[in-house]
């Protein structure tokens, strides 16, 4: 079951697109992950931090909350913190991020050399391809519904049959 996704609104600040999508935020936990499974400096130590991590579908909760940032290279623009909880709010939250309005980490990780701060997802890219993911999962079946369709239209005495006559008919007294 996915975690339940609540966000406190400020309403002059706003959210960016895509911030409240369950898809995009799990893209984002995966590319934080991938950068604090980065830090570490051997094999074992890399081996360790990404057992040590919770796995998304274990959140109970996640809490999006977007701000204006004061601090750090992204002063006065918009970010949004976001914090995910394992047994809901009242225990605290035991996984959190934050990202600018475009995506670009601002904290999250321990050691920043892993980082080359360039945007970590692309949620327009990452509903494109879920929508992808959809239509090759129904195309069986859209198919299917297809042919069915034109059996059924087709039949003897159905209007599709009687139409492609009329059709093949005046094809040939012209």
């Amino acid at each position: 079951m996915p975690p339940i996704v609540r966000h406190d609104c400020d309403l002059e600040v706003g959210m960016p697109p895509f911030a409240l999508d369950i898809t995009v935020l799990r893209a984002l936990f995966d590319a934080v992950n991938r950068l604090r499974v980065a830090g570490g400096d051997s094999a074992k130590e890399r081996r360790m931090i990404q057992e040590a991590l919770p796995k998304f579908d274990n959140f109970v909760q996640i809490c999006v909350h977007p701000f204006i940032e004061t601090m750090h290279s992204c002063a006065g623009r918009r970010s949004l913190f976001i914090g995910m909880s394992l047994r809901g709010v009242a225990h605290g939250i035991d996984w959190y991020c934050r990202v600018s309005e475009d995506w670009i980490l601002i904290t999250g990780i321990s050691r920043w050399r892993v980082y080359d701060g360039r945007p970590l997802i692309n949620p327009a890219q990452i509903k494109w391809q879920e929508a992808v993911r959809w239509m090759n999962a129904v195309r069986p079946y859209a198919w299917h519904w297809f042919e069915e369709h034109q059996k059924w239209t087709c039949a003897d005495g159905a209007h599709g049959r009687k139409r492609d006559f009329a059709a093949f008919e005046n094809d040939f007294n012209q």
